[in-house]
């Protein structure tokens, strides 16, 4: 009897000799006498779209943002619109290759990343009807208006939810100041001509602010007219026949009177 051979192993007797039988795993050594550890790692590229790790007989995958654990021990796409119910609010989700995107109903703008769908945030409603005078030329996402204190939202005037209802507590699991996927909403300090407004952050960070030319980044506003940058906004200048709608994002076409009276 040889004792020692075939370690991490099973030893085979043959006529004359002996063989060994790695587990999966596991390989020869160059004494062919004994069971080392395979690297798989090293082999090719097991988890695909992941960072593959090295352990006693086996690999570990830790995938990629986008992609998700397989049954073959590969990373494969994961499909956002299934696992994550919600997203994409007020448009249609569109899984690609390690992400997804949002086509965006009519009236709302996608993010510059096209995951979002984007509306005017109110902070005042009366009798159903949003108020422009008191809306947030940011645009910005259902729950990071409505988790965050505004009353209406979007194109439509999407009433917000009052707080402790099923409705509330559902897109703001977090508590009011948070997104519906438990994101901070920070709220960057502003500043008039004499002082500068309270407003605090969730966060302790510095801001560095500067203006974003909305004109460039969202290219479906102002349609029928053109976009003109403004220093923290931008505004709609209408084709001759076309009018801005509620949102001021967009150009629609007048209604046309009628030059005689109707006499009954």
């Amino acid at each position: 009897l040889f004792f020692g051979i075939c370690s991490n192993g099973h030893c085979i007797n043959t006529d004359g000799s002996f063989r060994c039988e790695c587990p999966m795993g596991y390989n020869l050594d160059y004494t062919g006498v004994h069971c080392i550890d395979t690297d798989e790692c090293s082999i090719g590229n097991p988890c695909g779209n992941g960072t593959c790790t090295n352990v006693i007989g086996s690999f570990e995958c830790s995938c990629h943002e986008g992609f998700e654990p397989g049954p073959m021990m590969n990373c494969e796409d994961e499909n956002e619109c299934r696992t994550k119910p919600g997203i994409c609010e007020n448009g249609r989700c569109m899984n690609i290759i390690g992400s997804y995107r949002c086509e965006c109903n009519e009236g709302f703008l996608s993010s510059p990343s096209g995951i979002e769908c984007l509306g005017f945030c109110f902070a005042e409603v009366l009798q159903t009807m949003c108020q422009m005078a008191s809306s947030s030329r940011n645009l910005v996402t259902k729950s990071e208006c409505c988790c965050d204190g505004g009353r209406g939202w979007g194109n439509q005037c999407e009433l917000c939810p009052l707080p402790g209802t099923t409705q509330y507590k559902k897109l703001c699991p977090h508590g009011p100041g948070y997104t519906t996927d438990g994101r901070g909403i920070r709220t960057v300090q502003k500043w008039n001509r004499r002082k500068k407004l309270n407003i605090k952050l969730k966060d302790d960070i510095f801001i560095f602010c500067t203006d974003i030319d909305e004109c460039k980044v969202m290219s479906n506003l102002c349609r029928n007219g053109q976009c003109i940058n403004t220093m923290g906004s931008f505004r709609c200048f209408c084709k001759v026949g076309y009018t801005t709608d509620i949102s001021s994002t967009s150009c629609i076409g007048k209604i046309q009177h009628l030059n005689h009276q109707l006499i009954f």
